[in-house]
């Protein structure tokens, strides 16, 4: 089975390797295969340079918090209870 990855670029696993081709709308110009332990490197190249997940929650959370203690020192200053 043949995936499309996008930007003229297929993947295809033969059983031994993955073959990346890439079409322009011409044909196939180029090929590359990548044995496993070839895709494992490149896994960990891309993971050392990618940007740290971000967890969306956690991060609300803490601006929750922010906004909570900020609004509670504006009470406080200004003499008004909640």
């Amino acid at each position: 089975m043949i995936r499309y990855l996008g930007d003229g670029v297929s993947v295809e696993w033969d059983g031994r390797a993955f073959k990346l081709t890439t079409d322009a709308g011409h044909g196939v110009t180029n090929r590359i295969y990548l044995e496993p332990a070839i895709v494992d490197a490149f896994a960990r190249f891309v993971g050392e340079r990618r940007a740290p997940a971000v967890d969306l929650d956690a991060e609300f959370a803490a601006i929750d918090r922010e906004l909570d203690a900020a609004f509670a020192a504006l009470t406080d200053a200004a003499g008004v209870r909640s």
